[in-house]
């Protein structure tokens, strides 16, 4: 017998995170109208959300955190779907072109390292908007980071108008 729910869908396994990299360009279309984010720390061989320097191991230690945005998008080659990692720079770059009540929505983006080397700065070329998107709610943006960073538990969420982001902690 099939049972119906007005609940959505849950992921039960977490979203490929899609990182520029050195050598080709990553090119893309933003699907959200604003990203996420949070402080994090690169602890144990992957990245951790920072639940607060009182009770965070990376913070004790000595390690300063970082802010990471998050948003989905979709790759120009392939169609593939997925959550980009925006940097702080790219965080604030990309809120410089937030168009109106659209946001960042169908803002499509090239993003390059510097260098060859992994951490380098990135530079960000922009393409306009696509009148045609496949818009992902926030709510589903949101759920993707809290299945990701399993265990942190969003302490609040600062409500923004125009700003392009919003910081989860």
């Amino acid at each position: 017998m099939i049972h119906f729910t007005d609940l959505p869908a849950v992921d039960l396994e977490a979203p490929k995170l899609i990182r520029v990299k050195p050598g080709n360009p990553l090119r893309v279309k933003l699907l959200n109208k604003k990203f996420v984010g949070l402080e994090t720390h690169y602890w144990g061989g992957h990245t951790v959300a920072c639940p607060g320097t009182d009770t965070c191991k990376a913070c004790g230690s000595g390690l300063i955190s970082t802010y990471a945005g998050f948003i989905f998008c979709q790759c120009w080659e392939g169609g593939r779907i997925g959550v980009l990692v925006l940097t702080p720079v790219m965080c604030a770059n990309v809120t410089l072109h937030v168009a109106g009540n659209k946001g960042l929505l169908g803002m499509r983006v090239s993003f390059a390292r510097k260098t060859k080397e992994p951490n380098s700065g990135v530079r960000s070329t922009f393409h306009g908007f696509d009148s045609e998107n496949d818009e992902q709610t926030q709510e589903r943006l949101v759920m993707r980071v809290r299945i990701i960073f399993k265990d942190y538990v969003i302490k609040s969420q600062v409500p923004t108008d125009d700003t392009g982001s919003q910081r989860l902690n």
